[in-house]
């Protein structure tokens, strides 16, 4: 990996792997955490374009909060229809944006991440929701990483 260059206001690069997802060929999410800094997004970012891996890096900001540690405890793409998900961050746009930077410069800021994956991936998505998106189930369900699903 490229060596990131110091933060002239000292901003911390701080990554982790849960952080990271790679969603298809033109698109790489990255969650924006209580572990995955604001800088170190836009440096992978700017590498990844000068190397031309992807043309767009989605950053998704979500609370920094232990119930929401990583991205992939908040939702994972089953298949090309399906996600599932934690629905108060997901669906209902519960603290959590996206900002996606394209390779040629533009960007762009979606207020919930359903409206990213609507609008960005797929207009047919199915969001299915751990715990049904029912008090206390879904909660439950949060707590034990239940979005966090390897396919």
């Amino acid at each position: 990996m490229d060596k990131f260059p110091p933060s002239k206001k000292g901003e911390v690069v701080s990554l982790e792997g849960g952080d990271f997802m790679m969603l298809n060929n033109d698109f790489v999410l990255i969650g924006c955490s209580e572990r995955t800094t604001d800088y170190a997004i836009r440096c992978v970012k700017d590498v990844l374009f000068a190397k031309g891996l992807v043309s767009n890096v989605a950053q998704i900001n979500i609370p920094a909060d232990r119930f929401c540690m990583h991205i992939d405890t908040l939702f994972t793409q089953i298949d090309h229809n399906d996600i599932v998900c934690f629905k108060p961050t997901v669906f209902d746009g519960v603290s959590s944006n996206v900002k996606v930077y394209r390779k040629n410069g533009a960007e762009i800021v979606y207020d919930s991440v359903k409206n990213f994956f609507i609008h960005e991936i797929n207009p047919k998505v199915n969001f299915i929701f751990a715990g049904e998106g029912v008090t206390p189930y879904q909660e439950r369900e949060q707590w034990t990483d239940g979005c966090n699903l390897w396919h």
